[in-house]
């Protein structure tokens, strides 16, 4: 008895509050809009990283003579600098690679060694690097240094890292790059 009670309330309430949905014929049907609150709806959040800081911050900055390959893994939520302390946790790994590009002036394979009289640096140029799935661009300085850094969701040592200039390009493992001998079509 106290169902059919309640049970007749909730549809005498209902009744009272719904109003009826009229459509005319002329009018083709649309779906019904929904509005959804501004604090329900989900937002997406853009991080704008500052990674000079960043880099900063976790003991990656060094001279451009010092080569090869470092990483630190990181929490994104405990470093600030452009990272949200509170939403989209998740570990990270910054990556910086220091090398250098010289060029040797002559062509094919000599009989004797290659000395530091008989190679350029590769200085002033565009370098388009390609690491697993990210890439970027960067101009060597003067005496041919270069230096990619980067934020990654794993180690990138062992991935393989395409540098290109101009036409010219090579393959490595990122963990490998440090000072790097390219024949003369390399050379500016």
């Amino acid at each position: 008895m106290k169902n059919l009670v309640l049970a007749a309330m909730v549809c005498a309430l209902y009744s009272c509050t719904s109003a009826p949905v009229v459509t005319t014929p002329t009018e083709p049907s649309r779906p019904p809009q929904v509005n959804v609150p501004t604090s329900q709806a989900p937002v997406e959040e853009v991080e704008n990283i500052d990674i000079n800081g960043l880099q900063s911050f976790l003991k990656l900055k060094r001279g451009y003579n010092r080569l090869g390959y470092s990483e630190k893994s990181f929490n994104t939520c405990e470093v600030g600098y452009g990272y949200s302390s509170t939403h989209r946790c998740r570990p990270q790994t910054f990556v910086v690679i220091h090398f250098k590009l010289m060029c040797r002036d002559t062509e094919g394979t000599v009989s004797e060694a290659v000395t530091a009289a008989d190679l350029r640096p590769i200085s002033n140029q565009n370098v388009k690097w390609t690491l697993k799935n990210a890439a970027g661009r960067l101009i060597t300085d003067s005496e041919g240094y270069g230096q990619i850094a980067m934020i990654s969701g794993i180690s990138q040592r062992e991935q393989r890292l395409k540098l290109t200039v101009r036409n010219d390009f090579l393959f490595l493992k990122a963990g490998e790059l440090t000072e790097m001998i390219t024949p003369k079509s390399w050379c500016p």
